[in-house]
């Protein structure tokens, strides 16, 4: 299914030379668009008609989808609400999404070259819609929370995806195949988002302050041995390990173990030294 994406495109005006060629006229009226430039009468519509007219024809769609079928949708818009009346559209129907990908056609509509071009804020890519029967029952949707888009938008950047209309569309497939309400999903928002997320990022090269982990605010211990002894330790292991004093000496700060740490103090330092 490919049925015409909001107000992006006006086929049937589009069709008046295909028309003039053919001898025949097409019913501009019937088209499911939302154009509120032309009064109801007219075949106007705005957005609560044109989601009813989708639900039609995706309640067609599902009576003749054979049981354990799946059906197809190609879908693209920018405006958030579009998006809800589709996504409710498909529910009144009786369907529900299993997976979304995003389609690149190579060539972009008329719409998609604006939004290259920057004289409109659209995305030049589809999704892809795999839908079938709903097995299960039909729940409220909610919003999706801050860090699933945050999540979805950092594996996007993770797989070198940088065009903010691409990042948009991916974020807006994990959205839709969560079965989240689309809601607030705009390329404003995303990358508004997007923004957020780089300037909390560590730069490039920068390193961790990992000595900051070991530094203690309370006071250090103080050895309670009264006089430093004038003969090392009768033995030269520490029981249960393989650490002799010269040993522990030289790998004091990654390598002493627990039983080690008071003979080594004991022997080499001072009252006062620590």
């Amino acid at each position: 299914m490919d049925p015409p994406f909001g107000s992006n495109i006006f086929y049937a005006d589009s069709s008046l030379l295909w028309d003039a060629w053919l001898g025949a006229e097409t019913d501009q009226a019937a088209e499911i668009v939302v154009n509120q430039r032309r009064v109801r009468t007219a075949g106007g519509k705005d957005l609560d008609l044109y989601g009813d007219l989708m639900a039609q024809a995706f309640s067609e769609a599902a009576r003749i989808l054979r049981p354990g079928g799946r059906a197809v949708l190609a879908f693209s818009n920018t405006d958030d609400r579009v998006w809800t009346e589709v996504q409710d559209a498909l529910s009144d129907a009786g369907l529900e999404t299993h997976n979304v990908h995003v389609l690149d056609k190579g060539q972009p509509s008329i719409k998609g070259v604006k939004g290259q071009l920057g004289q409109e804020r659209v995305t030049r890519l589809d999704l892809i819609l795999t839908l079938a029967h709903r097995s299960r029952p039909r729940q409220e949707r909610t919003k999706a929370p801050a860090a699933f888009i945050d999540a979805s938008l950092k594996r996007a950047l993770n797989e070198s995806v940088t065009a903010p209309d691409h990042v948009y569309s991916a974020v807006l497939r994990d959205v839709l195949q969560s079965d989240f309400s689309t809601t607030d999903v705009t390329i404003a928002s995303i990358e508004r988002r997007r923004a957020a997320l780089a300037s909390n990022a560590v730069p490039a090269g920068a390193l961790p302050d990992f000595v900051a982990g070991y530094l203690s605010s309370g006071t250090l211990p103080i050895s309670t041995n009264p006089a430093t002894p004038d003969t090392p330790p009768p033995a030269r292991l520490v029981s249960g390990s393989r650490n002799t004093a010269l040993y522990s000496a030289h790998s004091y700060h990654t390598k002493v173990p627990p039983e080690a740490i008071q003979p080594f103090i004991d022997h080499f330092t001072r009252p006062g030294d620590v």
